[in-house]
Parts: structure tokens; sequence; C-alpha cells
């Protein structure tokens, strides 16, 4: 006897028991289809004038309730960050919030405003960049504002958020989060998807000081090693598919003390922990490079082969190589783990609530097409749960001639409660397939047209089925193939042998 929930959903950290897809986001809480909020971690640059108290970091670290302190800010007649986004994207909206106890100035009043900007060369001014909108002069104020884009289609490889006070004073951002229009192809795989960090890099902050989020940090900090050659590899709690890595040496010897420097980013999969910097397999290599304080990005060439972990490898002519931060980028939803919240060209699964409405198509900019007026419904992907109880096998008994015959299910009881429906199914071995021989559906036969555009109703009952043929092992099955959720209490099996 047992019990256990199956509520159809990616058993990941994150676990809601009300949502039942693989990946499930929730349409109604993303606004404007599918734009997506960017990771406070997303990106290759932060940057700005507002480097004062918290510094920048303070305004993409997630937390929005904070005190001027702990804000960034600065004493200025103009503030401004801005984020690098390593790829380009569409702007939607940003969200910002003001410190708790100044507002976003300490003047009467401020204008706030976002902008996007191309091209490889960092802002310096307010001004750099294309307006894209603005508060215009408002009185100061302890709320969060949004502003969304006036051009959702023109595609950027950042955006600078200003905040311009009536008088010279100090101004604060607690918070700023941004959305984007655009499909991103490169989405961040999160730190807690490391199910192991390893290699030969021991030396200063060792192996893990290298997934801490931390890219400025010294030989001191950083992941290093008394050799001409080093690694650091990364497991993941999934098999990943992995279309880049960006890496940062040291802020004070770089990669290396040497003056070139090849760095490698290598694949593997397998139990067996890389032990060598030739381990695994080469997908991305940066070739000699100059040893300076860029951060460098490697580009997988393959990008649909999952793998068990990555490697960095940082090879010189001599001692010491150091390895400040690493990280690392899946092209596309990989198992429905982490930060999932687009599917780009992607035909999706819909719920609502518990009733399954069908499937839908997200476009190249994230919208779900053909969706009529959406309300509570989930977006993702389904997948079956089974549940298959174990038939002890009855041997031969003690008497030489005594053989076994073939045994038959004489009955399946099932009990349950919370269910939307399941299959009970035997498997034959002759067609070495699975065949359905009881369905208890999610909506009664007899259910009104009002019924069916509702969510189906849970219930609690005890369900019999009769599987048909004999076998020397049984195998019978419980099958949850839509999602839905499902409370297994137990199985009973009565078998003839």
């Amino acid at each position: 006897m047992f019990s256990v929930d199956y509520p159809s959903i990616w058993l990941a950290e994150r676990v809601d028991a009300d949502r039942y897809l693989d990946g499930a986001v929730d349409y109604d809480a993303i606004p404007g289809g599918l734009a997506g909020l960017l990771p406070d971690d997303f990106g290759t640059e932060v940057g700005g004038n507002m480097t004062s108290f918290g510094g920048l970091a303070a305004a993409r670290d997630g937390d929005t309730d904070q005190i001027s302190t702990e804000c960034a800010g600065a004493v200025i007649s103009a503030g401004f960050i801005f984020v690098r986004f390593g790829q380009a994207l569409a702007i939607h909206r940003v969200e910002m919030w003001p410190s708790s106890d100044e507002g976003f100035a300490t003047a009467a009043s401020t204008n706030l405003g976002i902008r996007g900007f191309n091209g490889t060369t960092d802002p310096t001014l307010t001004t750099d960049g294309t307006l894209l909108a603005q508060t215009g002069t408002i009185v100061d104020t302890d709320e969060m504002l949004a502003l969304t884009s006036g051009d959702q289609s023109t595609t950027y490889d950042g955006i600078i958020i200003t905040n311009v006070p009536g008088i010279v004073g100090t101004v604060y951002f607690a918070e700023v989060r941004i959305y984007v229009r655009t499909a991103v192809t490169h989405i961040p795989i999160p730190y807690d998807q490391d199910e192991e960090v390893g290699g030969n890099m021991t030396l200063g902050g060792g192996v893990a000081s290298a997934r801490d989020g931390v890219s400025d940090q010294g030989i001191a900090a950083s992941a290093g090693i008394a050799s001409s050659a080093g690694f650091v590899f990364v497991r993941f709690g999934v098999p990943m598919k992995i279309a880049r890595a960006d890496v940062w040496g040291s802020n004070d010897q770089f990669f290396s003390t040497q003056a070139s420097v090849t760095i490698q980013l290598r694949g593997f999969t397998g139990d067996t922990d890389p032990t060598t910097t030739t381990d695994g397999t080469l997908i991305a290599t940066t070739g000699i490079v100059t040893d300076d304080t860029v951060m460098r990005t490697l580009t997988s060439t393959d990008m649909d082969t999952e793998w068990d972990g990555i490697l960095i490898v940082i090879t010189a002519s001599a001692a010491t190589q150091y390895l400040a931060e690493v990280r690392i980028y899946t092209p596309n939803p990989t198992h429905g783990s982490g930060l999932l919240w687009f599917y780009p060209d992607l035909t999706v699964d819909v719920m609502d609530g518990r009733r399954v409405v069908g499937t839908g198509v997200i476009d190249g900019d994230g919208d779900l097409t053909a969706d009529t007026a959406p309300t509570d419904e989930q977006i993702g992907f389904d997948f079956d749960v089974t549940i298959e109880p174990f038939l002890p096998h009855a041997g031969p008994g003690k008497s030489g001639g005594q053989t076994m015959h073939k045994r038959q299910v004489a009955g399946v009881a099932v009990a349950v409660q919370n269910s939307t429906g399941f299959k009970v199914q035997s498997y034959k071995p002759n067609t070495e397939a699975w065949e359905t021989e009881y369905t208890r559906a999610a909506y009664d036969d007899d259910a009104t047209a009002a019924e069916l555009a509702d969510e189906p109703p849970v219930r609690e009952e005890v369900v019999l089925a009769k599987p048909r043929g004999s076998e020397f092992d049984q195998r019978i099955r419980i099958l949850k193939d839509y999602g839905g959720p499902l409370r297994v209490l137990e199985i009973g099996d009565e078998v003839d042998v």
C-alpha cells in the first residue's frame, strides 16, 4: 500500500501543486503575451554612473525593498544604469523601484526614462541611445513605476535606464526589472541546476568560486592553478544543450600570468567526472588570444547534443591560470527546468486550471497565436506519468514435476483521490506494447456542454478493472497521459496462480 501525488508537473526545485505542465507559466501573469522577464544575472555587463551606496549590482539583485544606502545611487544631475544583453533583444517594458526612504531622488521631482542602444561602445550619458519611453517630470514617489517601450519591434544590444532629478541631488534605484519581446535564444542555466562543480583549479577561491555569480574578483577569490593548464567542470542535475559560455578572468591577473592564453569549452557525458583538460568533446575555443580583462564568449558548435556537464579549460605557455566566473547558456527549453518563460517557434499545451484546453503555437517573437481571451491559462508541455506495481513471480513447487502455468490478473482495484482520470493498461509481450484495459475519463460520458467547458471534477473513488489475457509475469500499470491531478492511494491486484 502506498500514497503518492502525481500532479503531472516537472519535479524541479519549484513545485506548485496547481501546475500540471512541464515548464508551466501562467499566460495572464506575463503582460503582452509571452514578454519575458530577464533574470537579474542575464547579460554580459552592467554599467553606468550610479555606483555609490550599494553600487550598480544593487539594482539587479532581485531586492525591491532597500533603503537609500543599499541602493544603486549617485550624487549627480543625471544618473543612469545600463545593461548589455549579449544578444539583440526587443524591449517590452522596465519596472523600476525607488529607495524605500528617499524615493527615486532627494529632489522633489525627477524624470525617469528607458533608452535602447546598439554597438560595442558603452553608454556614457543619459542621452545616449534611442529614447523608448519616459515619465516626463513627475513628483518624486516611493512607489514602483513601469515604462512600456514605444518601439517593441526594433532590437537593441542593451538598455539604459535614466533618472534625471529636477535639481542636482542624489538619485536611487533599488531594483530595475527588464522585460523583452524578442524570443531569447540563449537562456542562462541557473546556478541551482549545478549538481557538482569540480576540476583542478583549487587555488584562491577554489573551483566553487567560478560559479558563485561574481565575475569581478581577484586571484584570491578566483579559481586558480599553478600550472600551464587548468580546468573547471560543471555537472548539471539533468542533461543540457549548450549554446555558449561566458568566462571572466581575475580582475588583477586576468586569465593567466602569461601574455596569451587559449580557452576551451568542452561537453561531457557519463557518470565519470573529468580528470584532464582533454576529457569530453571540444565544442568551442578562443584560439590563442591576448590575455586581458575582456570577458570571453565561447559559442558552441553543437547546440543539439544534451551534455551531462561542461569543462572550461585554460592553457598557456606556463603557470598560472585563473577563472573568476563562468556563466552557461542553453539554446532552448531542455526538460522544462529553470527560467522558462518563453517557447519560441514551439507548439505548447494549454490548460485552464485543471481543464485541458488544447495546443497553441508560439511565434518567433514569443506570442501565443490562435488564442482567444486567456483567463487562468497555463502554457507548457504535458507528459506521461506511469505507476506500475510489482507482481511477485510465483516459482515452481518442490515437486520435480510441478511447473508454473500462465497467470491472469483477475481484477485490479485502484483507489484514488483528487483524480481527473487515468487509464489501466496491461503489457502484451507479443506486440511489445501496452494496451488500455480501462479508461476513467476526465469527464463523465453524460457531461453537459456547460460541464465540458468547466474544469473537470476531482474524484475520490475506487475503480475496478479486469485485464485480458494471461502471462507468466503479468504487468499492469496506471497511466496519466494528460495534465491534471492524480493521487493514488492503493493499487490492488488479484492474481490467479
